[in-house]
């Protein structure tokens, strides 16, 4: 029930689908509130909510379609239904949810399926048991020349070309009948009596008794295919210095090789070699020393490979291997290693020797791309991971490798949309004192809804926010966004917030003023704000870091060292600074479980190190009863983990700090 734009009262399904435990929750919300910012036409929630019920309050009800939000950050869609009712002199806005997602779904997939049928180049054809055609797609006409209406009822053989005898279609058959299916080249004939070639798949489709119902035809014209390869042969496709494929031939060739791959469900890998230090031979040597290098390499390499492995030069001294088609990973591996190796045999040039070394990147189809243009650029950015690793080797290309150069540019110029229109929102995670069981503070976290919908965490965002130059406005938006979700939740007044504060941010000459105007302006004291920084910050410039921290201090406001333990610091850093808390580093607690004595100790020394400086200890990443325990027995101070809560948006960690009972949740 909504009065007012607000939810006023809801039903026990209601708070199931969401999540919560007490219909307190949701009283006094808006539908913004549980749903992600924006919803799938673009408009935020907000905005797209208050559209919605003034179209209801308008026209008395009002039907639409909704994108919710769970406590458990899961989406899910609602057909809803918004009707004005009149209550105790009141009019109210009675909404039901009706759950579309499976619905959804299953309409979409219907929707692609259809489009694809529709869309797809390659000819559909369907037959019944007896071989009569009851459908073809758009595509069958544009090959055939046959319209729908002239193909449907007849006898699946009709344009026949007379091409093939009576044998071949037997073989055909024999094939469908014992395997479900056959795969080849056909000849056959247009309505305008051309005979052409295709590409043909016929596979039987068969009921629950296993009886053959249908026969599906997908064939694909092959004409062009057939003049394209007449006229790769008469054409000049060859390097005039070396005789192996041009650039030209190789990426028709790489082209080939993935078309028969896909067409037989099947696998290959793709070398790409570059002479280390090749300028410096050439500007030293000359040109025509360089080539002949190149023409001896390329030889050397030749002679390492096998019949039906393609070697071609792509241009310079840059050289491309496509392996022939099921050659296992390892045996590629085994021929590269085996050019590199003897490439660094001497070459014989003008009666001299002369040495060179190589560097290869390898990628594999499918996994590593399926079109000519992935490929090569997977197995260049492999390469370059050789050459940036002292070269004469090679490098197999994996995701990792290439996830930067693939996805860098389009994540920057998202990040940087997302930094100008507030999209990063602070997140709370928890954090408990183990001597009281009570919820005494909270670290805010940065979280990024993609326009995908996928939520993306810190890690892989503040980098590049740092060398774009946008982590000021970015940590601007967080710390005001902060400090007011919190200061409108009226939690008690030693509940302490920490920020992240990164080094960029922190060595900002007017970070310091503005900071503390970012909390007074939102109603909070300084004392509840706490500033975490890594050890990384200490060596970009500790003598200004330490005059900040010492300065922010004296005026109320906390320091803790997130991360410890695994960035620089030393203990004559951490004797020089004004510091309230030192955070242990996650890595170090989630071994507290392996009941390896060491890592034990290693903890206990960090918190016995922190006390005797007069240090409050938290421990990260908590995640389990055990660690809890043995934290508690090493007189830790506090700790933060999914044991307690994962972070959570200032709506749902509002009720989770309603409803947290640790005498009741976390028995130890």
């Amino acid at each position: 029930m909504i009065k007012n734009k607000k939810y006023v009262a809801c039903n026990e399904v209601t708070l199931k689908i969401l999540g919560l435990h007490n219909a307190k929750n949701i009283a006094s919300i808006s539908p913004s509130d549980i749903s992600p910012p924006t919803q799938p036409c673009g408009m935020t929630s907000a905005n797209k909510a208050d559209e919605m019920m003034t179209i209801a309050y308008q026209n008395g009800a009002h039907r639409f379609e909704w994108l919710h939000q769970n406590s458990a950050n899961e989406f899910f869609k609602v057909e809803v239904l918004l009707t004005v009712i009149n209550y105790n002199s009141e009019v109210l806005l009675h909404v039901v949810w009706r759950d579309i997602s499976v619905q959804t779904a299953k309409e979409k997939r219907l929707k692609i399926a259809e489009l694809v049928y529709q869309k797809t180049t390659d000819a559909v054809m369907v037959t019944d048991n007896n071989n009569i055609i009851i459908e073809v797609n758009p595509a069958f006409t544009n090959i055939t020349g046959y319209a729908k209406e002239e193909a449907i009822g007849n006898f699946a053989g009709f344009m026949k070309s007379g091409t093939h005898d009576n044998s071949f279609y037997q073989k055909m058959w024999t094939s469908i009948n014992q395997e479900g299916a056959w795969k080849g080249q056909i000849w056959d004939k247009q309505k305008s009596g051309v005979s052409y070639p295709k590409t043909l798949e016929i596979n039987a489709i068969k009921n629950s008794s296993d009886k053959v119902e249908n026969f599906v035809a997908l064939f694909s014209d092959s004409s062009e295919r057939l003049k394209y390869e007449k006229r790769i042969e008469k054409q000049a496709n060859f390097d005039s210095l070396s005789g192996f494929p041009n650039r030209s031939l190789l990426l028709k060739l790489l082209e080939q090789r993935i078309q028969a791959a896909n067409a037989n469900n099947n696998t290959f890998a793709l070398a790409f070699i570059d002479i280390d230090s090749f300028k410096m031979i050439n500007d030293s040597k000359g040109h025509a020393f360089g080539d002949q290098i190149i023409t001896k390499v390329m030889q050397c390499i030749n002679s390492c490979i096998e019949e039906g492995d393609l070697l071609g030069r792509m241009s310079g001294d840059e050289f491309l291997i496509i392996f022939k088609l099921g050659q296992e990973l390892a045996t590629v591996e085994e021929k590269i290693q085996k050019i590199i190796t003897l490439s660094q045999v001497a070459i014989e040039i003008d009666s001299s020797d002369f040495f060179v070394t190589l560097s290869a990147g390898i990628s594999c189809f499918p996994q590593d791309g399926t079109d000519v243009s992935a490929l090569i650029a997977n197995a260049d950015i492999a390469m370059y991971h050789t050459k940036q690793n002292g070269g004469k080797n090679y490098t197999i290309y994996d995701y990792h490798l290439g996830r930067k150069f693939q996805d860098n540019n389009e994540l920057e110029e998202e990040l940087i949309r997302a930094i100008k229109d507030q999209i990063i929102s602070p997140y709370f995670q928890p954090k408990l004192e183990l001597s009281s069981g009570k919820l005494i503070g909270c670290e805010s976290l940065a979280r990024w809804q993609r326009t995908n919908s996928d939520y993306i965490g810190p890690d892989l965002f503040i980098e590049i926010a740092e060398k774009k130059h946008r982590i000021n406005e970015l940590s601007k938006s967080l710390f005001l966004e902060t400090f007011k979700s919190i200061s409108e939740m009226g939690l008690s007044k030693d509940f302490v917030t920490s920020v992240n504060v990164s080094a960029m941010v922190l060595l900002d000459d007017n970070f310091q003023n503005n900071f503390i105007e970012y909390i007074t302006q939102s109603g909070l004291a300084l004392n509840q704000i706490e500033i975490e920084i890594t050890e990384s910050c200490l060596i970009e410039d500790f003598e200004k870091v330490k005059s900040t921290l010492s300065s922010l201090r004296n005026k109320g406001i906390r320091i803790a060292i997130d991360d410890f333990g695994t960035g620089f610091a030393s203990l004559n850093y951490l004797t020089q600074l004004d510091v309230d808390t030192i955070k242990i580093d996650k890595s170090f607690i989630g071994q507290l479980d392996n009941q390896v004595k060491s890592n034990r100790v290693i903890v206990e020394s960090i918190i016995n190190m922190s006390h005797k400086l007069g240090y409050k200890v938290v421990a990260e990443g908590v995640e389990t009863c055990n660690q809890l325990k043995i934290l508690k027995s090493l007189n830790c101070d506090f700790i933060q983990g999914y044991l307690i809560s994962k972070p959570l948006n200032n709506f749902y960690f509002k009720s989770f700090m309603n409803e947290f009972d640790f005498t009741r949740d976390y028995q130890t």
